[in-house]
Parts: C-alpha cells; structure tokens; sequence
C-alpha cells in the first residue's frame, strides 16, 4: 500500500486537473457555478475532517514529545523556544500579510450586493 499511496496521489491530482477542466469547457458559466455549488459540500467536508485531524495531531505530539523528556531544564528551554518562533512566526507573517494589502490593495473596486456577498461595483 505504501508503494502506491503516491501514484494514487497523483492520480487525484490529474483527475482533480481534468475534472476542473472539463466542467469550465463544456459548461456555461452559470452551469459552472452551479457545479461547483453542488461540489461545495464535499469541499467543505474535506477542509472540516482536515481542521478536525491537525489540533489533536498537533496537541499529542506535543505531549508525547513533553513526555518523554527527563530533563525539566531542557523542557523549559523548549517551552521559550518554542514560544520565541511562535511569536516570530506571528509576526513575520502578520507583516508580511500587511505589505502585500498595502502593495495589491485586495478588494479595491469590489461593493456589498447583500450581506455575504460581493460583487463588482457599477463602472462610470
């Protein structure tokens, strides 16, 4: 199963590649939208099995790596440098998130239709 588990990977991708293709040439826009609204239910299904994986993944190992230290020193010292990238992260990406708004200005032309829904403002 190991020795398979990429080519079905990649299979997916193709498949994934393909199907995208297929449904934007051989529909219409609006059939295009609604294909993808029928579809969204699988998506969002994917992305919530995938939020609900990583937290307890994230959380035992942790544990598990916590427990098996012997040392508390050592176990402190992990703890402030964890804490320190945590932090740096935070903030490299929080800058860098503010740079690109600043530079490609997201959003710009785009006005409210109803709530939850955007759409492009009227031309002059």
């Amino acid at each position: 199963m190991r020795r398979w588990f990429g080519y079905f990977v990649m299979a997916a991708m193709v498949l994934g590649i393909a199907a995208g293709l297929a449904l934007n040439a051989w529909l219409t826009p609006a059939g295009a939208k609604e294909a993808a609204a029928n579809l969204s239910i699988i998506t969002t299904l994917f992305l919530s099995l995938i939020k609900m994986l990583i937290a307890p993944l994230v959380f035992s190992t942790l544990v598990v790596g916590i427990a098996h230290m012997e040392d508390t020193a050592a176990i402190g010292r992990v703890g402030i440098k964890t804490l320190g990238w945590f932090l740096g992260a935070g903030i490299v990406s929080l800058t860098l998130g503010l740079c690109m708004v600043e530079l490609l200005h997201p959003g710009t032309g785009m006005a409210p239709r109803r709530p939850g829904r955007w759409t492009r403002a009227p031309s002059p």
